[in-house]
């Protein structure tokens, strides 16, 4: 029954905030070779992984606030509306592309973009208020070592209110109408900050 509870608050609730998160990835000689001499002059920060996140606080669930957190990384693929269409029809599931809710705790949520030992620095960013194109970092969410949380508080600061507050099922439609869906991954463009971005400025 709670569980039932849980999901119906959950489904019902509205998120209200966005923000995109980061955490930095390790330089290897592989990485390097993914990214071409175009990149190295681009404004968008190499070596970085960023999710998009949204927050909203839920009276059904005793006020217990929730995060969404999606990510697009080199195994996602973002299916189309006609690949989709077509999995409903054949009752087949091929393509699977989902975000992450985090109930309460707000570290966990933010330990979801470490992959990488020893790198559980995330950071929050936000666009410029002069340009949608520039990304100002707003200070920390976790510190190493081990990922230590700076705050569990609401720091308006660190978030952008939405255009309008949305729904579970609005966030996770807006993730099919990116500018990723259908593409495959690749470093220089087709990236984890692409889909942040559009996410972003989407919702």
């Amino acid at each position: 029954k709670q569980w039932y509870q849980r999901r119906v608050a959950i489904t019902a609730g509205e998120f209200t905030h966005k923000a995109i998160w980061a955490v930095s990835l390790p330089q290897t000689n592989e990485t390097w070779d993914k990214i071409n001499c175009l990149f190295l002059s681009s404004s968008v920060p190499m070596f970085e992984h960023w999710a998009f996140v949204a927050r909203g606080c839920f009276p059904g669930l005793k006020d217990s606030v929730v995060y969404f957190v999606a990510q697009y990384n080199s195994d996602s693929y973002i299916p189309t509306t006609k690949q989709r269409d077509a999995e409903r029809e054949g009752g087949v599931k091929k393509y699977h592309f989902a975000a992450d809710l985090v109930e309460n705790c707000k570290r966990h949520a933010a330990l979801l973009l470490c992959t990488t030992k020893g790198k559980t620095n995330v950071w929050v960013f936000l666009p410029a208020s002069s340009h949608q194109d520039e990304w100002v970092r707003m200070g920390d969410i976790l510190t190493d070592p081990e990922g230590q949380l700076v705050s569990g508080q609401f720091d308006p600061s660190q978030w952008e209110r939405m255009q309008s507050p949305r729904k579970l099922g609005d966030l996770n439609e807006l993730m099919y109408q990116t500018d990723l869906v259908g593409q495959k991954y690749t470093a220089g463009e087709k990236n984890c900050q692409m889909f942040a971005k559009s996410m972003f400025r989407l919702a």
